[in-house]
């Protein structure tokens, strides 16, 4: 009795593992592309919330307080509020609550203090609130590569924030702008873990005086 079955000859085993190389390799990468596709959401949604919740929290104190300034002396890079509760009036000055947001190692925080300073010119540097009760006010998983407010008419500010992950370091990140003093913080092409996220409001102080 004569047996017909024969075996994978060598050129048909090396043509199977090509093709089943070249198909490994494929899923491979469409397996890499959907990782880097998630990552990349994923640090695009923790900016936007951070974002978020910052910008919530500078609105509910402004719309608390009867003042806004910004501290001149370093480009506005600090932003204060001041409350009407317990206000005082005595020889020209005001005595008021205040906070002070300010950036520190790409951190933002806050101070709260009752300051006392001229009538009509409310302070935001760091010698009015020197000794004040300090918090910090973003996590350390993001980063603020730019805070600051812009023209002020005391009682309404605009505020320009950029809000970054803590992945964007140097490497990640350029100024497009090309100038130190107005950068444009924008995230290099294929870092996926790396996201800026830019917020352009204004905030109005509506408490009463």
């Amino acid at each position: 009795m004569t047996n017909n079955q024969r075996g994978f000859t060598l050129v048909e085993l090396l043509l199977a593992t090509a093709v089943f190389s070249i198909a490994l390799v494929g899923i491979t990468a469409a397996i890499i592309q959907l990782f880097k596709a998630y990552q990349s959401g994923v640090s695009i949604r923790k900016t936007q919330n951070a974002a978020r919740v910052i910008s919530e929290e500078l609105t509910r104190q402004a719309r608390a307080s009867y003042a806004i300034a910004g501290d001149s002396a370093i480009s506005n890079q600090s932003v204060c509020f001041f409350f009407p509760a317990d206000k005082l009036q005595s020889n020209g000055q005001d005595t008021a609550d205040a906070a002070r947001y300010y950036v520190n190692n790409e951190k933002l925080f806050k101070i709260n203090k009752k300051v006392t300073f001229n009538s009509g010119s409310p302070g935001c540097t760091a010698a009015l609130f020197a000794g004040g009760t300090e918090t910090q006010v973003s996590d350390d998983e993001i980063t603020l590569k730019e805070f600051k407010g812009g023209a002020s008419t005391y009682r309404m500010m605009e505020l320009v924030m950029k809000i970054g992950t803590t992945t964007t370091t140097a490497g990640e990140i350029e100024n497009r702008s090309g100038d130190a003093s107005n950068p444009d913080w924008q995230c290099l092409p294929g870092f996926e873990y790396c996201s800026m996220t830019t917020i352009n409001k204004s905030v109005m102080a509506r408490g009463g005086r």
